[in-house]
């Protein structure tokens, strides 16, 4: 779901953390059981330590990096002297300045929401118990952070089981994927602008330097498509329910 309605590229879904999916204050609406997920995805060593882990040994700079070889003996998963079942890779999307972590943008809210249902499932029911690492995603067999290859794999799988041919044009690999999630940006119309920021791409002309829309434009922007889809699927349903009856 992270690639396919957030648009994230394979090798940025491994590197992230348990601590790194959270609830969005900002777009969750507890009054009417609305919780939407805040995904964010650091860089794999020069992004931050987690907060309690920073304050807790008063280290306001941590990087990842330190704290997975201090904690756990890692390297970060972008360095390929990691074991080959480990390393991920890295593909150098735009950050948010000084902060070296991107936010995962869903662009559907309904999507978005049965993610972090389907998360919360995940940690209780099969994420492995005291597990000897801090990522997020786990191989259910072994405890082991979850591959690459496994994350391939399993989505060739899933697509084969229903009938469907694994292929980049059909859009049922992780590249296939994200393009579909593109697609869908454009099907929304939003501005080339929003859509580059969302996909976390760097400007396709490098001589040109853009201000980056803040966390708050970007979700007003995607939130304003959805609600006219929205509307016009829902006038488009009364329609035909209207013809249905003459």
């Amino acid at each position: 779901m992270l690639m396919r309605y957030a648009g994230l590229r394979i090798s940025e879904v491994p590197n992230i953390y348990v601590v790194d999916i959270t609830v969005d204050p900002a777009k969750s609406d507890m009054s009417k059981d609305k919780k939407i997920p805040l995904v964010k995805v650091h860089h794999p060593d020069k992004g931050f330590a987690p907060d309690e882990w920073r304050k807790k040994y008063n280290r306001p700079d941590a990087r990842r990096a330190e704290y997975l070889m201090t904690e756990y003996g890692m390297l970060p998963r972008n360095n390929r002297n990691s074991p080959k079942s480990l390393y991920t890779g890295w593909k150098n999307p735009v950050l948010i300045p000084n902060q070296n972590y991107m936010i995962a943008y869903f662009n559907n809210t309904q999507a978005a929401e049965m993610f972090l249902i389907y998360w919360q499932l995940y940690l209780k029911y099969q994420a492995p118990k005291n597990q000897s690492h801090p990522f997020a995603f786990s191989n259910l067999k072994d405890g082991n952070p979850l591959s690459y290859k496994a994350i391939e794999d399993g989505l060739k799988r899933a697509v084969e089981r229903v009938g469907l041919i694994s292929s980049k044009s059909e859009g049922t690999t992780p590249h296939g994927l994200r393009h579909l999630y593109k697609d869908d940006l454009k099907k929304m119309n939003l501005s080339s602008h929003i859509i580059q920021s969302v996909m976390h791409h760097r400007s396709i002309h490098s001589q040109e330097e853009y201000a980056l829309p803040s966390h708050e434009e970007i979700n007003a922007e995607m939130d304003k498509a959805e609600n006219k889809i929205s509307a016009f699927m829902e006038t488009k349903e009364k329609l035909n329910l209207l013809k249905g009856a003459l």
